[in-house]
């Protein structure tokens, strides 16, 4: 199954692979279970929603029904599908039964017979995912067409002589032969149209495809230029219309009189030449998921047309559909299969029934409506962090070696609380010396007073006013050894418990000191919302350690300079707290929201992405 989902969405089939090989395993394979395999495998991609599925069929030397292919491969064979199973072989025809899965979700279980001359030669039973009516009909619609390989398979293994084994037999591998051996759609259906018309004794085979909701004649037999212009051509296109939109097989003249569906435009085609009211069949050729056109025999008057030959041609068409269909596909381009896929989608969503993919399409649009017209609070958010309004630094004010240390980082302080201790001993030291000699000097300038020594007096008392001085200062760096708080706060940075002794460096930073009323919300706006920000915008904050409801905050100023952080450009914006909780500390980080205004509601889910986009194409055009 995972091939079969790497494989084209439509039709599960690769587009550039080699069909012919693909599709000659079908005709010469004399192997049930390989045949099966290869048959599972290709229809498991035109299956949605696929849980499990199962081939069985009917072993000639027993006569009975055994599994000759499941999935998935590698499970054992999925034993619900028993009942589906029996309730067909009981009924003789295709049968839908719910199922209650495993989970409690209600499945879906299709099964498919197989009949050739009233006995059942092989089942398909598949559990699909819960699905609604439409989509079932569509994978009921898909068994049938796929059937007709399997069919094929039996009847060309029926002995010789036998009605299966007959001339009708040997023409549909003919044209399924003739088709395969060439690779271009064109070749295939010219070989195709040529081979029915001569198998059929059609005075006339057209083949025709649906790209545009029209059909459009591809080939036609014994003409391999012709002009879809000619007004026999548009009668030929209007007949196969008329098949494709009924979705159903229409003949002219109809040999049963109950028949409901409309043949207008089979009749004017078959009055195209007044007077010669000739025979025409239309069937329509199916594909992976529906039918892509149709083929128009024609017959010369008076040829009786029965049911048994249009059963004929239908497991011709039925065969030989997915099979041009495939070779189709792998000739369009990428666009052109997409297009294609959005006109399917599109008759599904505007043609008949598919109720429920329409109510999901008003719904959205709907939807697309009122986010185009409501508007609501546009909010800005970007990653923030706290910051105090004030930093104080503390500093060493003298060369020394750490005493002690009284506070560290995250410590709540007091003014005046003692921060840390230098050393102050050599200071001491100093300022016993300069004190003594300070004495000294004293009473040496009283001695030189008492002896009337001038001079001396001069010179003791320039030496006492040095020492003085010396003493003095001896005495301030003395009390700067010991640092206290400049006011109550917290501890940002600094700690020296784990340097005690250690040497610190006139003016280098111990600690950082900030308030515990005072801060700032730094919230770091991406470029692309900065536009939308102006001072006095309010808006909240909440912090990851913090409460969980959001702290109001005022815009009071927007940094003109962007920078580089987290990989993306970001401006500084700072805001104001209009409370300032206990709990609050400097560095702690949160998600702000500023309030930028109203917006509609399907601008503020997609500007990102449109900017990204105007960028992209500014940068290609």
């Amino acid at each position: 199954m995972q091939d079969a989902a790497n494989k084209d969405k439509n039709t599960g089939v690769d587009p550039k692979q080699d069909f012919s090989d693909a599709w000659s395993e079908f005709v010469s394979t004399d192997s049930p279970a390989s045949y099966a395999r290869s048959w599972l495998q290709r229809v498991l991609g035109q299956l949605p929603g696929v849980k499990s599925a199962a081939v069985l069929m009917l072993r000639s030397e027993t006569g009975k029904l055994v599994s000759a292919s499941h999935w998935p491969s590698e499970q054992p064979v999925d034993l619900a599908l028993n009942n589906v199973v029996d309730e067909t072989l009981a009924r003789k025809q295709a049968v839908v039964l719910p199922l209650v899965g495993e989970s409690g979700q209600q499945d879906s279980q299709l099964c498919y017979p197989v009949l050739i001359q009233e006995q059942i030669v092989a089942l398909i039973a598949v559990r699909l995912a819960a699905a609604d009516e439409q989509a079932l009909e569509s994978s009921m619609r898909s068994l049938r067409w796929s059937s007709a390989w399997l069919e094929l398979f039996y009847r060309r293994r029926l002995p010789t002589g036998e009605a299966a084994q007959s001339e009708e037999l040997v023409k549909l591998l003919n044209i399924t032969a003739s088709a395969l051996e060439h690779e271009g759609f064109s070749a295939a259906t010219i070989s195709a149209v040529n081979e029915l018309a001569s198998s059929q004794g059609c005075t006339r085979v057209s083949l025709g495809t649906c790209d545009t909701g029209f059909c459009r004649v591809e080939a036609v037999s014994g003409a391999s230029d012709f002009s879809n212009k000619m007004q026999v051509l548009q009668a030929v296109g209007c007949a196969m219309d008329e098949s494709v939109d009924q979705q159903a097989s229409v003949v002219f003249p109809n040999f049963d009189d109950k028949a409901i569906l409309l043949n207008q435009a089979h009749k004017a085609l078959a009055n195209f030449d007044e007077g010669t009211e000739h025979a025409v069949c239309s069937i329509p050729l199916p594909g992976s998921e529906h039918y892509f056109g149709a083929i128009t025999l024609e017959w010369p008057a008076g040829h009786v047309f029965a049911e048994s030959q249009l059963e004929q041609l239908e497991l011709i068409v039925a065969v030989l559909g997915p099979l041009l269909h495939d070779k189709r596909r792998a000739e369009q381009s990428w666009w052109r299969r997409g297009v294609e896929s959005l006109r399917q989608q599109a008759i599904k969503l505007f043609g008949q029934r598919y109720y429920v993919r329409k109510s999901i399409m008003v719904f959205a649009l709907l939807a697309i409506a009122f986010f185009a017209v409501y508007h609501t609070d546009y909010r800005v958010t970007a990653d923030t962090r706290l910051e105090s309004t004030i930093l104080q630094a503390v500093v060493a004010p003298v060369d020394g070696f750490v005493d002690s240390a009284e506070v560290r980082a995250g410590d709540v302080i007091t003014q005046g609380q003692t921060l840390y201790q230098l050393d102050d001993r050599d200071l001491t030291l100093e300022q016993l010396r300069w004190s003594s000699e300070a004495l000294q000097l004293e009473r040496q300038m009283r001695d030189a007073v008492a002896g009337r020594q001038a001079a001396k007096v001069r010179v003791l008392e320039a030496q006492l006013e040095q020492a003085n001085a010396q003493l003095a200062l001896a005495g301030e760096q003395l009390a700067r050894m010991k640092a206290t708080a400049p006011f109550d706060g917290v501890v940002i940075s600094g700690d020296l418990s784990q340097s005690l002794g250690a040497p610190v460096a006139r003016g280098e930073v111990l600690f950082e000191i900030a308030p515990l009323d005072s801060y700032r919300v730094i919230l770091l706006v991406d470029e692309r919302d900065i536009s939308s920000i102006e001072v006095g915008q309010t808006g909240s904050v909440v912090l990851r350690s913090g409460s969980e409801s959001g702290m109001p905050l005022t815009v009071t100023r927007v940094t003109p300079l962007a920078e580089a952080w987290d990989g993306r450009n970001v401006f500084r914006v700072e805001g104001q707290l209009e409370e300032v909780p206990d709990y609050l500390r400097p560095g702690m980080e949160g998600i702000g929201k500023i309030d930028a205004g109203e917006r509609r509601l399907i601008w503020v889910w997609t500007h990102r992405f449109t900017h990204w986009l105007r960028l992209t194409l500014w940068e290609w055009f």
